[in-house]
């Protein structure tokens, strides 16, 4: 059931000033203050910088999909203003993609670039206007240890680790064996994987797995899994070796 509540957020005049220019860290946003923009209709480009999979199901109320990949490719576009505020938000202060997305903003040339840290999570938790609906089948995505998947790399079952990050995150290291498809791209590609194998979805943190394994299983995919707390919090923490 969708439950749709909009706040027009490309509006009317600043309330909360923000550094502007291409040098320094870029500067962060709290929930609050973002509240406070929206309330006052101010003029700014909400990015969700998440993959379409993640914004189909829930979104802040008046954001555009921005995500950092297709940005990065140059399939999504920012406004052709490059002085106007914009302000990327995912999935909070572990979540990596609305740090590069706006780091790689700032490189293109815009110079009033700022991100929600807190994102989406917070936002939710508050109550504040947000676009939700259940786009995939609430199915179990259970978890798996990475001591777990060891085992089964060690026993060689047949199955599919699917890596669903990015290029930049996978750079420091993959599972070995594992099997690319970032998440952005996973809605064209899902027809490359066998249906017949066990998958095992491996992400950052953990943060993004479950969706990817809903999302699989309106595809007709039965066996899927998730790795706990992703390569960070699960793989790499545990020590196992890694393939670069």
């Amino acid at each position: 059931m969708r439950a749709k509540r909009t706040v027009p957020v490309l509006v009317a005049a600043a309330l909360v000033p923000l550094a502007a220019g291409a040098a320094g860290p870029i500067p962060l946003v709290t929930t609050d203050e973002l509240k406070a923009m929206v309330d006052a209709k101010e003029q700014l480009f909400l990015a969700d910088a998440l993959s379409p999979i993640e914004f189909a199901e829930e979104r802040i109320a008046g954001s555009v999909n921005v995500p950092y990949s297709a940005l990065r490719s140059g399939k999504a576009k920012l406004p052709a203003d490059k002085a106007k505020r914009v302000i990327f938000y995912c999935k909070g202060p572990k979540c990596t993609k609305s740090h590069k997305a706006a780091r790689l903003a700032r490189e293109m040339g815009h110079t009033n670039v700022a991100v929600y840290d807190e994102g989406l999570p917070a936002w939710l938790a508050r109550g504040f206007p947000a676009e939700t609906r259940k786009v995939y089948p609430a199915v179990e995505v259970p978890a798996v240890t990475a001591a777990g998947l060891r085992a089964m790399l060690d026993a060689k079952e047949p199955l599919v680790i699917l890596d669903i990050r990015d290029d930049d995150d996978r750079a420091a290291g993959t599972v070995p064996g594992s099997t690319a498809v970032e998440l952005e791209l996973l809605d064209a590609r899902a027809g490359e994987l066998p249906k017949g194998r066990k998958i095992v979805i491996v992400d950052l943190h953990g943060k993004q797995s479950l969706i990817a394994g809903r999302f699989l299983a309106s595809k007709g995919f039965g066996d899927v899994s998730r790795l706990d707390g992703g390569f960070i919090g699960g793989w790499l923490k545990a020590g196992f070796p890694v393939a670069r």
